[in-house]
């Protein structure tokens, strides 16, 4: 449970990352396994997940992503590496959410930090050639 205002800081360290993926389109499921860190850098927080991705029938794959995480106190903006936005997130709500259109892709985020330190994030992702549902949850490790 949160015992106080979450902010941005609160994300450093390691995290042990679980994703599981509907693939509703395709009609096949799953997981990713892996670790995601925050770490401090000039401007805000570096998230890197590392870690294997299988999906249906297909071979297991090495994956990783990374984010940057800015802002102040509770207000975060989410950017993808190349700097572009991709989302906001309002730490002063324990169940934030937030969208993202990707040309014709709509990205609906929901996250969850109602039993803090683990905390969840729920994406929903339809378009023309997309429909599937991916949850990851996070349990700090360091």
């Amino acid at each position: 449970m949160i015992k106080k205002q979450l902010e941005l800081n609160d994300f450093k360290g390691r995290w042990a990352l679980r994703r599981e993926i509907h693939d509703h389109l395709g009609g096949q499921q799953g997981k990713f396994v892996g670790i995601a860190e925050f770490s401090v850098m000039d401007d805000g927080l570096l998230y890197m997940e590392q870690g294997t991705l299988s999906m249906g029938n297909q071979p297991d794959l090495n994956a990783e992503r990374c984010y940057l995480w800015k802002g102040e106190g509770t207000s975060v903006e989410i950017f993808f590496q190349d700097g572009r936005l991709f989302h906001k997130l309002d730490l002063k709500r324990t169940m934030p959410d937030a969208q993202h259109l990707c040309v014709a892709d709509m990205y609906s985020v929901a996250y969850r930090f109602i039993d803090w330190p683990n905390w969840t994030a729920r994406w929903d992702v339809l378009g023309p050639r997309k429909d599937y549902r991916m949850t990851s949850s996070y349990k700090r490790t360091v």
